[in-house]
């Protein structure tokens, strides 16, 4: 009888969904959808779809993205409503041929965003990436000399942020990088990139936070280094033609200078002062760090009010303010009932199906 709800409820969801272009995908036997196979959902669903990826102990594997889509999952920390487990994904890569592409609230290993080789003219469109914990990041031009993208990444969990040939990704190129808890980024040479109320965190891969920076503004971010290591840098030396402004580091090697010298320019800075975290975690993986610690300043901290609007530095201020427990909420179906369970031959029965979100009353 239980699959024969679990049926009913797959059936009523998937007429409800199809209707408004958005499909679900599942590997997990708990949870019904239309799709269990993520690459089939995003080569059937049209352009504008939204595809909800719901959490599993199994990775969806490697998939492409060739159309403008958004792309949720159900968590990249394991909750209650899904049984403890999140939504896994291998590789991502996004193509040359979308224009408007969201990824949000997965657990991603790595995220592409690559040309094509041969392809001197390069038009990517809008990235949105947020509320995910990604591994690396690579934006990649093969043989491109025009290579446009606007990227929106904010409020994820990002080990590694990568141009890998950063002389032909240009000065049209324009990344947003806002509110993240970052190992390190490099080779971001644009004149539109900005790195804001990000939280660095240099000690997990014992490289400097920043490098091959050029032309960026840095603004309002936090560097923490916490263990003894060689490589615990802002990475200064490895930053070049930026604005710096109203940062925080503690435990570098390096720190901020006053006013502007041969290379960058240095505004109310603020060097080697504790940001007076709530709590934090001793762990050298990001992933594990950032999940058992809350980075919520506390009322006495020197990183408080030292924006450059006169809010918080790091992941709690900014246009993007970050909880890293933090998700988009996914539908799931919280009860199924019938109200008689034993009828006549050839009479209907009447089963009722509350769904909501998460932290959500049944609706």
């Amino acid at each position: 009888m239980k699959y024969f709800f679990l049926i009913i409820s797959s059936l009523l969801l998937t007429i409800s969904l199809q209707a408004q272009n958005v499909y679900t995908v599942s590997n997990n036997v708990r949870i019904p959808a239309q799709f269990t196979d993520l690459q089939e959902a995003i080569d059937q669903a049209p352009a504008g779809s939204m595809i909800y990826v719901h959490p599993s102990s199994v990775s969806y594997g490697d998939v492409t993205i060739a159309k403008n889509l958004k792309l949720l999952g159900g968590g990249y920390i394991g909750t209650d409503e899904f049984f403890g487990e999140k939504t896994q994904i291998g590789s991502v890569t996004v193509s040359e041929t979308t224009s408007d592409v969201t990824i949000a609230n997965n657990y991603i290993e790595r995220l592409f965003s690559k040309s094509v080789s041969g392809d001197t003219d390069q038009q990517f469109g809008k990235l949105t990436i947020e509320f995910n914990y990604i591994g690396i990041i690579e934006f990649t031009a093969l043989d491109a000399t025009a290579y446009a993208i606007e990227a929106d990444i904010r409020n994820n969990i990002i080990n590694r942020i990568s141009l890998e040939t950063p002389s032909v990704l240009g000065k049209s190129a324009i990344y947003n990088i806002e509110n993240n808890v970052i190992g390190y980024a490099t080779g971001l040479q644009t004149q539109a990139t900005a790195l804001i109320n990000n939280l660095f965190y240099p000690s997990n891969e014992s490289v400097p936070a920043l490098v091959n920076i050029s032309d960026a503004a840095i603004i309002n971010n936090i560097f923490f280094a916490q263990n003894a290591n060689t490589n615990n840098d802002i990475g200064l030396a490895n930053v070049t033609n930026c604005v710096i402004t109203n940062n925080l580091c503690v435990g570098t090697r390096d720190i901020f200078s006053s006013g502007s010298d041969e290379t960058n320019s240095y505004v109310d800075n603020i060097n080697q002062q504790d940001p007076q975290f709530t709590t934090v975690s001793y762990r050298a993986d990001l992933y594990e760090w950032v999940t058992t610690s809350n980075f919520t300043l506390k009322s006495t901290s020197p990183a408080l009010t030292a924006g450059q609007q006169g809010d918080a530095l790091g992941i709690m201020g900014g246009n993007y303010p970050y909880n890293p427990r933090g998700r988009y909420m996914m539908p799931y179906i919280q009860s199924i009932s019938i109200d008689k369970p034993v009828v006549e031959s050839d009479k209907q029965i009447r089963v009722t199906i509350k769904a909501g979100y998460p932290g959500e009353e049944q609706q």
